[in-house]
């Protein structure tokens, strides 16, 4: 340990970047540079030698905001392929905001429609994953989630067990992208329709 010098690190990452992505890299470099600060610390090394190591530019995926169209279409191109819970998922998705896992983990219980709200768990109460931050929040229930959640509600036959699930599956990325590639139109995935949610209400003069 004593004899790891910076160009050893740096012969390293050389090889090590032609198997991961930048992002991937930069993650190891981190990983490396605390191990040796272990090593510092306990007087195996007099200083770290990854600590002047430079990290790499990680260029961000350009982010594609479904269109108002293009929502009606791929909800048509799934009816049609006869997928009617991936067009549920993403239809709630597109109208809540919701991440993948909060709407997949929702239950009946959490939508007060006489309130007009519904509170967002991510099925932490449930024994699921909870949110990303693992802190509730609440949503109003803006005209078209609450059209589509009635509508959905009688489809489930009128009356569904509280705890139930309002979603029937987790996840729609398959059936999403067979759907975007039918219609020619951009490989969406199931975050996208959180930036159309936002995109909605900075329109509608939401906050």
């Amino acid at each position: 340990v004593r004899d790891i010098a910076t160009s050893d690190c740096q012969q390293w990452i050389a090889k090590r970047r032609s198997k991961v992505c930048g992002g991937r890299m930069n993650s190891e470099i981190d990983s490396l540079r605390m191990i040796l600060d272990f090593g510092v610390k306990e007087g195996y090394l007099f200083k770290n030698p990854a600590a002047e190591l430079e990290k790499f530019q990680v260029s961000q995926p350009k982010i594609i905001v479904p269109a108002r169209e293009h929502l009606k279409l791929i909800l048509n191109e799934l009816e049609a392929r006869k997928n009617p819970e991936a067009a549920e998922m993403i239809q709630l998705l597109a109208f809540s905001g919701m991440r993948q896992v909060e709407a997949s983990e929702l239950r009946w219980c959490e939508i007060d429609f006489p309130q007009n709200r519904l509170t967002v768990t991510g099925g932490l109460p449930f024994g699921g994953p909870g949110t990303k931050n693992r802190e509730e929040r609440t949503v109003p229930l803006f005209a078209p989630l609450k059209a589509f959640l009635e509508q959905l509600k009688s489809r489930r036959g009128g009356n569904p067990p509280v705890e139930q699930k309002v979603l029937r599956i987790a996840g729609c990325l398959d059936g999403l992208q067979v759907a975007c590639r039918a219609l020619n139109l951009p490989k969406y995935n199931h975050h996208s329709w959180r930036h159309y949610f936002v995109t909605e209400c900075v329109e509608a003069g939401i906050d």
